[in-house]
């Protein structure tokens, strides 16, 4: 059930219940209360010292009700807050999570590139180079690629012009990525 509460001042709510007993209740939005204070001060009118101390439990009863339906708002506007915050960092954790899963031609590209300059600069053995090469083409099976399989793989091509690729790894790719 969601609260339509407005924020009140309590020296308000005070100030309405030294003139008029209740008033400050009806300000806070509690007729019904603020009537029968009003009633019951006409009533106790009668008796001075019965209206003095209806009149002062008006006033602090009026300020406790304004300051309870602040705590309320803020309280509300606290969990909104933090509803906000938590659906934020489920969009970044969904984000995240989709570029752990995804791969994109260029990056592949630029992986396949760096590890034969590597190869080729005789930092790494050809030993070596195969197996980073296995690793790279084996991780499509756990990745989605983040373009159309036609786009994905036209951008092998000129991997395959290099002769980074040969026929027979673009065609695992192909059976990887299909």
């Amino acid at each position: 059930m969601e609260m339509n509460l407005e924020k009140k001042e309590p020296w308000i709510a005070i100030l309405l219940s030294v003139l008029i007993a209740g008033a400050g209740h009806i300000y806070c939005g509690q007729t019904t209360k603020g009537v029968v204070f009003i009633i019951i001060d006409i009533i106790l009118w009668f008796t001075i010292f019965g209206a003095i101390i209806f009149g002062i439990y008006a006033i602090i009863d009026s300020y406790n009700l304004a300051k309870d339906i602040n705590f309320q708002i803020e309280q509300e506007e606290r969990r909104k807050a933090n509803n906000l915050q938590k659906e934020k960092l489920e969009k970044e954790k969904a984000v995240k999570l989709k570029k752990e899963l995804e791969i994109s031609a260029d990056s592949f590209i630029e992986e396949f590139k760096k590890n034969y300059k590597l190869f080729k600069a005789e930092i790494y053995s050809e030993e070596e180079y195969k197996s980073k090469k296995d690793a790279l083409i084996n991780k499509l099976a756990t990745k989605k690629i983040s373009c159309s399989i036609e786009d994905f793989l036209a951008s092998l091509i000129t991997l395959k012009e290099q002769k980074i690729l040969s026929i027979e790894e673009i065609n695992k790719i192909k059976l990887l990525v299909m």
